[in-house]
């Protein structure tokens, strides 16, 4: 951080050194600092699709999802899409209540990239929108994956719950 700080002393519109600390900043958990190091990189270079990803990562980190929301969509437009895009994408998404565009983006990601992350991610998604059945099915498939993903555990005892209760509590 202290290098990139220096280069930009020299150097305040080096779209690397912006970059790259922004960067730094976030691996370190601190989006505040990063922020404007982000934003000044991509007024430097508005048609960086990485830079836009990180500017979004950061978004993200902050809690202005909406504002991550837009940074990766601009990001697919400009990049080759990752399933780190996608998965962050979703999250987004997901954070914001969008959930059926979340599912949407998982379902893209999977076929990419089946991960039990991913799986887990479009079960919360489905159940988001009370699509209990396929929820279970998508935590079930994660734990297929992956048996030690206990996020993917705690998705099928809640979706278990619920059905118990729903089947009123028989």
């Amino acid at each position: 951080i202290r290098a990139y700080v220096n280069a930009l002393y020299i150097r305040p519109d080096d779209f690397d050194a912006n970059l790259n600390l922004a960067t730094a900043y976030l691996q370190f958990g601190e989006p505040s600092p990063a922020l404007p190091y982000a934003q000044r990189a991509v007024r430097l270079k508005g048609d960086s699709g990485p830079a836009r990803f990180n500017l979004g990562a950061i978004y993200s980190a902050a809690g202005d999802y909406e504002s991550a929301i837009v940074e990766y969509q601009q990001a697919a437009e400009l990049m080759e899409i990752s399933p780190q895009l996608l998965l962050n994408l979703a999250e987004a998404l997901a954070y914001t209540g969008r959930y059926a565009e979340a599912q949407n983006t998982l379902e893209q990601l999977i076929l990419a990239a089946p991960t039990a992350a991913a799986h887990e991610r479009l079960a919360t998604s489905l159940f988001r929108q009370k699509k209990y059945e396929e929820s279970l099915v998508a935590f079930r498939k994660a734990i297929e994956l992956d048996d030690t993903y206990y996020p993917a555990h705690n998705g099928v005892g809640v979706c278990l719950l619920n059905r118990w209760l729903l089947s009123e509590k028989k």
